[in-house]
């Protein structure tokens, strides 16, 4: 009995890790990001633990290849390309990551960023 509560409790502390682990940004859906890849503007809600802070730490990095503006109380970010090209959308991913964000959800469905890349950075 001792063993199997053990046990329990091992797999329920993994499954719970796995679960705090994946933090999403909400997009505005399909149609806005198809627009964002030809205007080289994209617009995010942000979890609400990311801070200005957070925003200011991060966009030093990536300061030549797109600007960034944080509503503090929507939490929504605007990242505006300095070029709209491939390589400076894939910045737009890696800022992303550096916020620790692992899933972005567009149009209710939660996409790892691998998969965004590919359909909507690419």
């Amino acid at each position: 009995m001792k063993k199997f509560i053990s046990i329990l409790v091992l797999v329920l502390g993994f499954a719970g890790m796995s679960i705090a682990q994946t933090e999403v940004v909400n997009s505005k859906g399909s149609k806005e990001l198809a627009a964002s890849k030809s205007s080289g503007t994209y617009s995010f809600v942000l979890p609400s633990r990311v801070s200005q802070d957070d925003i200011d730490k991060n966009m030093k990095y990536y300061k030549l290849y797109m600007d960034a503006a944080f509503n503090a109380n929507s939490h929504e970010v605007v990242l505006t390309l300095s070029e709209n090209s491939q390589k400076n959308r894939y910045v737009v991913a890696r800022f992303l990551t550096a916020l620790k964000v692992t899933h972005v959800k567009v149009d209710g469905e939660n996409m790892v960023m691998d998969t965004f890349i590919k359909k909507y950075l690419e």
